[in-house]
């Protein structure tokens, strides 16, 4: 936060630890990732909430657009 990236990321190799900030700007963790896992903005929660992603290991990742991950997972979610 307060970046408004909009892509989904799934991990292709390494873990990724996922959280949020407190009202006194600690960070909380709530979610660790791995391999295979998506991530990202979903805009689901109509931008009422924030999260951080920060890389625990090495990792590669695979970017897709929100708008043709939106139509895969609704149209094609085999």
């Amino acid at each position: 936060p307060p970046q408004r990236n909009t892509p989904i990321y799934e991990i292709v190799q390494g873990v990724i630890r996922i959280g949020t900030y407190s009202p006194i700007g600690e960070e909380v963790c709530y979610d660790i990732l791995k391999t295979g896992d998506f991530f990202g903005n979903l805009q689901y929660l109509n931008g009422q909430f924030a999260e951080f992603a920060k890389t625990l290991t090495a990792v590669k990742l695979r970017v897709y657009d929100l708008a043709y991950f939106r139509y895969v997972t609704t149209h094609i979610p085999e």
